[in-house]
C-alpha cells in the first residue's frame, strides 16, 4: 500500500502534474484507493491511511465521499493538547531510552506533522506542500 501511494506521489510530483494518466488507470485507482485508505484507518495504520488520502488528492479525486470520511476521521484524532492520534499502546512499545527522552519526540511529533500535511492538502486542494519550499 505504501509503495503505491509513494509511486503516485512521485508520478504526480505531489499533485503538481496529472497529465498522461490513462483514464482506465485513474478509474481503477479511484475505486481502489478509498478502500485501501479506509482499511488502513480501520487497522489504525494512520501513516498509510494518510499517504493514501494524499494520493487521492494528488489524483484530483475530490468528489469521492470517502475523501470526506477520511478527513473527518483524521480531525477526530486530534487531542485536546493539539497532538494527533491515540497511541497509548504504541508508547508502551518504545525502548527505555526513547521513553525517557520524550514520547512526544519519537511518536507524536512525526505523526502530527503528517496529520497537518494531510489535512492541509486534503481540506484545501489549492495548497501543495511541495510548492512551499
Amino acid at each position: 500500500m505504501g509503495g503505491l501511494a509513494k509511486n503516485i506521489a512521485a508520478a504526480t510530483q505531489f499533485g503538481q502534474v496529472t497529465r498522461g494518466l490513462e483514464a482506465d488507470s485513474l478509474r481503477t485507482l479511484s475505486s481502489l484507493l478509498p478502500i485501501l485508505m479506509l482499511d488502513s484507518f480501520r487497522d489504525y495504520n494512520l501513516e498509510a491511511g494518510m499517504q493514501i488520502l494524499r494520493s487521492m488528492r494528488y489524483l484530483h479525486l475530490y468528489d469521492h465521499k470517502s475523501r470526506g470520511a477520511g478527513l473527518n476521521f483524521l480531525l477526530a484524532q486530534q487531542q485536546a493538547d493539539g497532538r494527533f492520534g491515540f497511541l497509548s499502546h504504541e508508547l508502551t512499545q518504545l525502548n527505555p531510552e526513547e521513553q525517557q527522552a520524550s514520547p512526544d519526540l519519537y511518536v507524536y511529533l512525526p505523526l502530527t506533522v503528517s496529520f497537518l500535511w494531510t489535512v492541509a492538502e486534503t481540506a484545501h486542494p489549492q495548497f501543495v506542500l511541495a510548492q512551499s519550499f
